[in-house]
């Protein structure tokens, strides 16, 4: 069950740095306004498949992240999680 979570959690570390290179660039040339990213984030946090192992259920987003922040006009972030099929808290993760 550990290597499991283990090779869940870096997996998500893994599709989360490949989302905040490409979001890094979309704030490049989008003026960096928290507004832009936002709803970016919450659409590329929904479009994430996680699992805790190949084949078991696919954990469920919550609507809402749980908050949203910004660091002057160039970090913005929002951290979102999802929980397992018992409903309970699995993974939280950080796009930004």
């Amino acid at each position: 069950m550990i290597k499991t979570v283990f090779e869940c959690l870096c997996f998500l570390t893994i599709v989360l740095s490949i989302f905040a290179e490409n979001a890094g660039a979309q704030k490049e040339e989008k003026g960096g306004k928290s507004s832009d990213f936002f709803p970016l984030f919450a659409t590329q946090a929904k479009e994430l498949i996680l699992q805790q192992e190949e084949g078991s259920d696919t954990m469920h987003l919550v609507d809402e992240p749980l908050m949203r922040f910004s660091v002057g006009d160039s970090i913005f972030g929002s951290v979102f999680l999802w929980m397992d099929s018992d409903r309970r808290p699995a993974v939280i993760g950080t796009l930004e």
